[in-house]
């Protein structure tokens, strides 16, 4: 049976799902909380079998009915990768055993009595979450926060703080096999910051439409409008905000200087890379405070926009009180320095021979052209090598062949990885890498096996090139194999 309330402190909960970034750090907030944590998986692989180990946390495997029939948890939490069929799964229901998702759990736990803050949109939540986060800690405020990624500045992707302000990456997927609706309608927002909203995810959802059906559903849970820091620059925010009327109530921030909405009430001015510091350098206008100038170590146009909602959402928790202004705006540019970034975005694996080695976790294409923007402001005169892999769901799909062939014409080189085969999308709608690169042009290049691309990049890579890899799998362990030759071998060309 579903739970419906808050477990028992002490209680046993058997994390079925156990390694997926989301359950992991949610197994984690569970155990801070007091509770009893057992998980299992299939497999446990690096980041998160590292975390779990250090959380001494035991992860059976590979799924099985014995596992639940020993260690008889009072609440299953399944993941949503998970579903009918799974021997533990079945187990579960023919047993009557109380199972939730963990969505649903943390609305049980952490986050009911606590402010929460959820970052919402297509692209930018983990970097957002994890800024916010970042900011609140060093003006003073102790906050949780369950991110998708790994922050540079924490140890871990999760903390309880001190239960009055929660962070939260929102999730627009769905939450498991018995609830449809997307994670993020389960985690009790006061405000929301709405990035962009565009179409993703086409092996769950039919459309746009559907989309803001979930977003719509998550706007509404704000009681106060006001609480809503949505980007005017975005044209999928403006539409669904618009379309619910409210486009003149909430707290809209303009993220791109070609951009002058009246309304906003935060703007970004500019945002350039200054190549004699090696720094992004920005300017944003506040209605109230003014110029503010802030210098940062992300780059790229969607970074400026993140940066953008995270001083619009501060800035707003300062006008209700809940922030020093004073110290905000004094302090903005260097909290901002001080930002590590997050694991696999735009993360420089090494510069060997003079080639850097970039990974992003870009996958959309918008996210695939917004990191290519960026990295040819902050390396005008390389040849960009752009390595893509089609990873997920969506992108092992046609979808979006005609929007990456146009992000692709971002790189001088692009070279397309392949696609894992997947009978589940029917053969019509299958990604083809070949028709691909057709599309893309001469510069890119489809391989049918990973060693094919390993050994065109070790050929044909010289110094002065920039290599990024884009992908949101492990793209075959490729990128840090290709680093490791490049710093024992010297190019041949």
């Amino acid at each position: 049976m579903l739970l419906n309330h808050r477990p028992d402190k002490g209680q046993k909960l058997y994390f079925m799902g156990i390694a997926g970034t989301g359950m992991a750090s949610v197994a984690g907030l569970m155990q801070e909380a007091g509770y009893q944590i057992v998980g299992s998986d299939k497999g446990v692989y690096p980041p998160m079998s590292l975390m779990l180990d250090a959380l001494k946390i035991p992860v059976l495997s590979p799924y099985c009915q014995l596992n639940l029939e020993r260690e008889k948890p009072d609440v299953v939490v399944v993941a949503n990768c998970l579903s009918r069929g799974n021997p533990e799964i079945e187990y579960m229901l023919e047993k009557g055993m109380t199972y939730t998702s963990f969505p649903a759990l943390m609305a049980h736990t952490c986050l009911k009595s606590s402010k929460n803050i959820v970052v919402a949109g297509t692209h930018g939540k983990t970097t957002t979450a994890s800024l916010l986060s970042w900011c609140l800690k060093q003006l003073h405020l102790d906050p949780g926060y369950f991110i998708g990624g790994v922050p540079g500045n924490f140890q871990r992707s999760f903390s309880s703080g001190d239960g009055s302000w929660f962070v939260l990456e929102g999730d627009e997927y769905d939450t498991a096999f018995f609830d449809k609706g997307s994670k993020f309608l389960h985690y009790r927002p006061e405000y929301l910051i709405l990035n962009n909203l565009e179409f993703d995810h086409a092996d769950i959802f039919r459309g746009i439409e559907d989309i803001e059906k979930g977003f719509a559903a998550l706007i509404e849970q704000i009681k106060n409008p006001r609480h809503i820091v949505a980007n005017l620059s975005d044209q999928g925010v403006k539409d669904l905000i618009e379309k619910l009327g409210i486009l003149d109530q909430v707290s809209g921030v303009c993220t791109s200087r070609d951009n002058h909405d009246s309304r906003a009430f935060l703007k970004l001015t500019s945002f350039d890379f200054d190549r004699t510091t090696r720094q992004w350098r920005g300017t944003l206008y506040h209605h109230r405070y003014g110029v503010q100038n802030f210098s940062s170590n992300l780059g790229g146009p969607h970074n400026g926009a993140n940066i953008a909602q995270v001083a619009g959402t501060l800035s707003l928790l300062a006008e209700e009180g809940h922030l020093d202004a004073d110290s905000l705006w004094q302090n903005f540019s260097a909290i901002l320095n001080g930002f590590q970034g997050v694991r696999r975005r735009q993360d420089l694996l090494g510069v060997h021979h003079n080639i850097s080695i970039f990974e992003d976790f870009a996958h959309h294409p918008t996210a695939v052209s917004n990191v290519l923007k960026g990295l040819r402001q902050s390396h005008p005169k390389a040849r960009i090598v752009a390595a893509f892999e089609p990873a997920n769901a969506t992108s092992r799909r046609n979808t979006f062949t005609e929007a990456y062939s146009k992000a692709f014409k971002g790189a001088d080189v692009a070279l397309i990885a392949p696609v894992k085969e997947d009978k589940r999308i029917p053969e019509a709608q299958r990604m083809n890498t070949k028709e691909l690169a057709k599309l893309s042009g001469s510069h890119a290049q489809a391989f049918s096996d990973y060693e094919q691309m390993s050994q065109w990049l070790g050929d044909n890579c010289c110094p002065g090139d920039v290599v990024i890899f884009m992908s949101s799998g492990s793209f075959a362990g490729i990128p840090k194999k290709f680093c490791q030759r490049l710093k024992e071998t010297p190019p041949t060309t």
